[in-house]
């Protein structure tokens, strides 16, 4: 089982003291390395918004790998929300990976998928609108050890979680 206390790890943020000096303080992480929830969603939104405000030309390639942005329709609120993700392209569809940092729920963007699979993902300049599906059986074992492959950080990510990390194919609406 794991413990839900949190433990310092060797990150830091600038915060600013009422005397008008500046000082590093430490962020605290959880126990799998997490930062927190609230950050992750500011950086994430901060990246979607210069991915997209840029057509892709800022922010396009992290580890190795190309970024696109999917854009999902709220579970409960309707809104429209986008989250970067590295991707891998599988003949006409788009492979992405639901691993939300080995945390041990699912990011709420493949939530959001479950219930309502429309979706449309942008890539670069290019916007296409897809139907996404989780793999399963065969489909999930090989795109698993592709986007492994890929990024490295996946199977660690694997080995903090409980849960199986969904493989999503999103395929072109025509």
């Amino acid at each position: 089982m794991r413990s839900s206390g949190a433990s310092m790890q060797p990150a830091y943020r600038w915060s600013r003291r009422s005397r008008g000096t500046w000082e590093t303080r430490p962020v605290v992480r959880d126990e799998q390395g997490h930062f927190p929830d609230l950050l992750v969603r500011a950086v994430s939104r901060l990246h979607a918004t210069l991915l997209r405000a840029s057509r892709g030309r800022l922010g396009r390639r992290i580890a190795g790998n190309d970024m696109a942005v999917l854009v999902t329709r709220g579970r409960r609120s309707g809104d429209r929300h986008a989250v970067p993700l590295l991707f891998l392209r599988e003949g006409d569809s788009i492979v992405v990976v639901a691993s939300y940092g080995g945390r041990d729920r699912h990011p709420d963007w493949y939530r959001n998928l479950l219930a309502d699979p429309e979706a449309e993902i942008q890539i670069g300049a290019d916007r296409l609108r897809v139907r996404a599906r989780t793999a399963g059986g065969d489909e999930r074992r090989r795109l698993w050890e592709r986007a492994t492959r890929a990024y490295a950080g996946y199977a660690e990510y694997q080995a903090r979680t409980e849960r199986e990390i969904p493989i999503v194919v999103l395929e072109p609406r025509r």
